[in-house]
């Protein structure tokens, strides 16, 4: 195909899953990272086809003119690196699409716009159509013109990808914070993140926005006899699943993790970073943070986080991230520029790099019993995970498929955080295992549907959970 293709955020974790998956399909990848010669990067030169199709160009989001050689020549764009503040860089890549008359961008956002909406009916699951809300979650940093309108009125098409809690093997020799926090709400595997993001961009028919989670689970059935929470985090992937995609197994996903951390050497590393402390906010909440949202009702892609309801409660992830993916969208709009966005839920993989994401050491925190040694109880809380690999293949699908358009909800598996250990023991016997849990009170459901209608699908949990442990193995991050 040899198709050119840029991918910005090359090396973090859903990047290099989404170049990886890129180039084994024969694009020509330009990948941003801000140092091209940093050890973290390394796992990059490593992947098949590199000499022929990937290069790696020194740009930074945040600096609108470091972009311009990057994009020029791309057919495409993947948008990966979701830094702070969002929707500056978003902005930046966006004009500088128009800049080089790019067509089709496919953004990675995040479940964090969905799900702060405190309008949405309770007990509904929330989908596409629920947004976070804007004024909750107001932006410290606000644009006058929003992507969406934007991408319209330039031409350009838009469409994003919103995961949850992504989880995965590892490439980097270093873990994510998701590998560390692991799980406590939705999950989908990093892998069937990379598919939902390249079905996305492949599908003619990919449009909006797409829920990508695949499993909710409890942290009982991970570790075994907690107490149950009344807990509700109803996300639907129903979008993107009738895009065709598919998730892994829950199981499979852990399994790959800790068989990831393995091989990387991370375990050992982390084992010994006793007063390490990481707080993360899965990418989901860019779906879920909707007060106004019907209770017990599953969020799709209409749900959008509320930015008044994330302001309120000060939750200034979640309102970048909404901001973010809903300038991108306006941007869109107003330009004429094709537009997609993925929202990942938490995303676990087995790593390339060689330094730890977020999302990596969520799952390695769970090796110390939780946060640090002090503290003997967890929330048991249900995380929403999916596959890095998995996110990769839905930005690509967003990107390929013409009839992709508007946002995507990227999750797979929503798992309790017991639950989660459960698995993890089995996979990974370890006596550092949380035993203990309280109960939280949370409603939030959802949806990949859009996405999966776009045909992307997604890897088992087991396998993306098998492969990250093994990732974090090799890079000595457990013993």
């Amino acid at each position: 195909m040899n198709e050119g293709v840029c991918v910005t955020g090359a090396g973090g974790f859903v990047g290099s899953w989404l170049v990886n998956l890129l180039l084994s399909n024969d694009y020509s990848v330009h990948g941003t990272v801000r140092n091209p010669q940093d050890t973290k990067n390394g796992a990059l030169y490593e992947l098949p086809k590199v000499s022929q199709n990937l290069k790696l160009f020194k740009a930074d989001v945040l600096d609108y003119h470091s972009l311009g050689p990057a994009i020029a020549g791309c057919h495409g764009v993947f948008h990966t690196e979701m830094v702070v503040p969002a929707v500056k860089g978003t902005f930046n890549v966006l004009k500088a699409c128009v800049e080089a008359k790019v067509k089709r961008v496919v953004v990675v956002s995040s479940v964090a716009a969905v799900i702060m909406n405190p309008n949405w009916p309770k007990g509904q699951v929330k989908d596409e159509t629920c947004w976070s809300d804007k004024q909750y979650l107001k932006s410290i940093q606000k644009l006058k013109v929003w992507p969406w309108s934007l991408a319209k009125q330039m031409d350009l098409m838009l469409l994003t990808v919103c995961p949850s809690l992504v989880l995965g093997p590892i490439l980097q020799s270093t873990p994510t914070s998701t590998a560390l926090h692991f799980l406590s709400l939705l999950n989908v595997d990093v892998r069937d993140v990379a598919e939902a993001l390249l079905m996305a961009y492949k599908k003619p028919e990919a449009e909006g926005r797409y829920i990508c989670t695949s499993h909710s689970i409890w942290l009982d059935d991970l570790v075994g006899n907690f107490v149950e929470v009344e807990e509700e985090l109803k996300l639907s992937s129903k979008k993107l699943l009738n895009l065709g995609w598919k998730y892994r197994p829950l199981e499979e996903s852990i399994d790959d993790a800790f068989k990831s951390y393995e091989e990387k050497g991370i375990a050992s590393i982390y084992l010994n970073l006793i007063t390490f402390q990481v707080e993360v906010v899965e990418t989901a909440v860019k779906v879920g943070m909707n007060p106004k949202w019907s209770a017990g009702q599953v969020l799709d892609e209409t749900c959008w986080s509320d930015k008044d309801y994330c302001r309120t409660i000060k939750h200034w992830y979640s309102l970048s991230k909404t901001e973010a993916e809903s300038e991108a969208m306006e941007f869109g709009e107003k330009s004429g520029l094709d537009v997609v966005a993925v929202c990942p839920s938490l995303v676990l993989r087995p790593i390339l790099q060689t330094n730890v994401n977020a999302s990596s050491l969520i799952l390695l925190k769970l090796f110390k019993g939780g946060n640090d040694e002090s503290e003997t109880t967890l929330e048991n809380t249900e995380r929403r995970i999916v596959d890095v690999r998995d996110v990769a293949e839905a930005v690509v699908m967003a990107y390929e498929k013409t009839e992709a358009q508007g946002r995507y909800i990227c999750t797979s598996h929503p798992i309790k955080t017991s639950h989660l250990v459960d698995k993890l023991r089995i996979i990974y016997p370890h006596p550092n295992f949380p035993n203990n849990f309280f109960d939280v009170e949370e409603d939030i459901r959802l949806s990949s549907e859009k996405l999966q209608r776009l045909g992307w699908s997604f890897r088992a949990l087991d396998e993306t959970l098998m492969d990250s442990v093994k990732s974090y193995q090799e890079a000595g991050l457990v013993d």
